[in-house]
């Protein structure tokens, strides 16, 4: 989507590990050190100035990085992809490469196939925003906030439990935005699954979506 330069000597720094695949360099970023320039929207206010509609390379994130993503979309509605990176590097890297590769120099959809199965509903359309759930509501009454008509809204969650999930599912209703959605998807919520209470949030989920009558 863009061309990202902080400076050159804060770029080198977030390089940690890199590797060729189909004669490209792909460089995974530190993570804490991501998760300083994202502190109070310094990122973003380092590459406002770079964004630009006509500049169709894709941003690829996850986690923390969900703010830059939805920023670029909500600024110049580009694409964007939320992808843990470090897949490739990872238990299953030979299968993740593969479809890498495939996709972004194929052209096929592989990397994009995952496993689901509807709670409420048996469709949905529509643009996807979100992410992270902790870091997409950082976006919450600023000028980097989606415009949340008719999408599909992704939400997951490396940490928190039921106390944090009831409060962040509580500020999206608060802020209108399970009226203008076409539809949610939930990813992993890691820290909730291993502690079993995932059904707990499920629930959550169809309370909160109870009696509400959508609007655009």
């Amino acid at each position: 989507m863009m061309d990202v330069s902080i400076t050159e000597n804060s770029i080198e720094e977030t390089i940690k590990t890199k590797f060729y695949l189909g004669g490209y360099t792909v460089y995974l970023n530190d993570s804490q050190f991501v998760k300083k320039i994202l502190n109070q929207f310094r990122a973003l206010n380092l590459i406002k100035s770079s964004w630009s509609k006509d500049n169709k390379k894709l941003f690829w994130g996850y986690s923390d990085l969900t703010t830059i993503i939805n920023a670029i979309y909500t600024k110049t509605n580009n694409e964007s992809i939320l992808y843990q990176i470090k897949n490739l590097v990872a238990e299953d890297m030979e299968e993740q490469t593969n479809n890498f590769y495939e996709s972004l120099f194929l052209k096929t959809d592989h990397l994009y196939y995952f496993n689901y199965e509807f709670i409420q509903g048996n469709s949905m359309q529509g643009v996807v925003v979100g992410g992270n759930i902790r870091c997409f509501l950082k976006l919450a009454g600023t000028e980097y906030w989606p415009n949340m008509n008719n999408k599909i809204l992704l939400l997951e969650a490396r940490s928190g439990t039921i106390g944090q999930m009831t409060t962040y599912l509580s500020q999206l209703k608060q802020i209108g935005v399970f009226e203008k959605v076409n539809g949610i998807i939930l990813g992993r919520f890691i820290e909730m699954e291993n502690k079993c209470c995932i059904l707990t949030l499920i629930s959550k989920f169809l309370f909160l979506f109870k009696n509400i009558q959508k609007h655009s």
